[in-house]
């Protein structure tokens, strides 16, 4: 039976996923990281489009698309958290047909921050804006490491701090608030149920928007666990039984 093959899209790094390897013993996977963080190229012009108000989110979904072009595969699962999500979606609703399924961490329907049910903590993503102006290395040290409810070991978030571009990075911040996301719409052209992940006590993502999540899709495949997708063993486990039932 041939394995499983699974786009891991970036959230600020694919070093953030940690649970690759685990992947990598029953599935294939491919993944990378956002144009102009680490070794992935990004043109002058693309990234002079992006500093002055351009879709990095866009950017990132087109990327995407082009690694799978280049895979040559046609059939795949797309797994994303936190921000990834975003571009998971444009990327599932750019080929439809070609996505076995869509695996989301800290799933919501869109990053809304504001109304009786916001998805994002408008209060928490400000202070982590107002610590990004003040102290980038700390933003990532510190704040990312916060956020995950110190799930990630300072060895990893030196590592992410070295592959960071800081003015791209203020920009996929500002992606969270400034590029609105219409991840149901994009799911809903998705024929295979999805898989919603909640990261319980996660400080930006809100229990409202995951059950929202939940609730506009009642065939979804549900967890939570204590710790984001990205490094999560039993999310891990949850993605092989996920796969194994989307793909035959």
């Amino acid at each position: 039976m041939a394995r499983p093959r699974l786009l891991l899209v970036p959230n600020f790094t694919e070093l953030e996923w940690v649970i690759r390897p685990r992947l990598e013993e029953w599935a294939e996977v491919l993944s990378y990281d956002p144009p102009g963080f680490g070794d992935e190229p990004i043109s002058t012009d693309e990234r002079e489009r992006i500093l002055t108000g351009g879709n990095l989110r866009q950017l990132v979904a087109e990327r995407g698309l082009e690694k799978l072009e280049e895979s040559g595969w046609d059939r795949y699962v797309i797994v994303a958290d936190g921000e990834g999500n975003g571009a998971a979606a444009l990327i599932a609703a750019e080929r439809p047909e070609a996505v076995a399924g869509v695996a989301l961490g800290h799933a919501c329907l869109s990053y809304e921050m504001h109304g009786d049910r916001p998805a994002v903590s408008a209060q928490v993503w400000a202070a982590l804006r107002t610590l990004l102006d003040q102290d980038y290395d700390r933003f990532v040290r510190t704040g990312i490491v916060q956020l995950t409810g110190g799930s990630y070991a300072e060895d990893l978030a030196e590592r992410i701090v070295a592959r960071l571009d800081r003015d791209l990075t203020d920009r996929l911040w500002e992606a969270i608030r400034d590029e609105p996301a219409d991840i149901a719409a994009a799911l809903a052209k998705v024929q295979a149920p999805p898989l919603f992940a909640e990261h319980r006590g996660c400080l930006l993502f809100t229990e409202e928007g995951f059950a929202d999540a939940a609730a506009a899709f009642p065939n979804a495949r549900i967890h939570s666990f204590p710790e984001p997708a990205t490094i999560s063993e039993a999310f891990a486990g949850a993605l092989r039984s996920f796969c194994k039932e989307a793909t035959g």
